[in-house]
């Protein structure tokens, strides 16, 4: 899904509703692990998507302002606990398999 909202989706337990943000595209995904790793201002710090996708991240609490001086565009962020659970996450993602289907819907193996 290539889209930055949030979807809602019952809790484990109850009626609770529990908000969950959909990281939404690869700019978005980019960001978050520069904040991850890099204590430095994002390289393109002033290009509208890298400042949307801060927005965005901050918003929805995976990072944080860890030096706010003078100029906005100067400020550096790191990944909070949210944003650290996050990159795991993403790291821990399987390879994508391709999967070959001959013309009756049976599935051929390689191997």
């Amino acid at each position: 899904m290539c889209s930055s909202a949030k979807r809602r989706s019952p809790a484990t337990s109850g009626n609770t509703i529990v908000e969950t943000m959909i990281i939404g595209n690869p700019n978005n995904i980019e960001v978050l692990l520069h904040c991850h790793c890099s204590p430095e201002p994002h390289p393109r710090f002033d290009a509208p998507a890298v400042k949307d996708a801060l927005r965005l991240l901050l918003r929805a609490g995976c990072i944080e302002v860890v030096k706010k001086p003078d100029s906005e565009d100067e400020r550096r962020y790191r990944t909070t606990d949210k944003g650290r659970a996050w990159v795991k996450a993403l790291c821990e993602v399987e390879e994508p398999r391709a999967i070959y289907i001959d013309s009756q819907g049976r599935h051929l193996s390689l191997d």
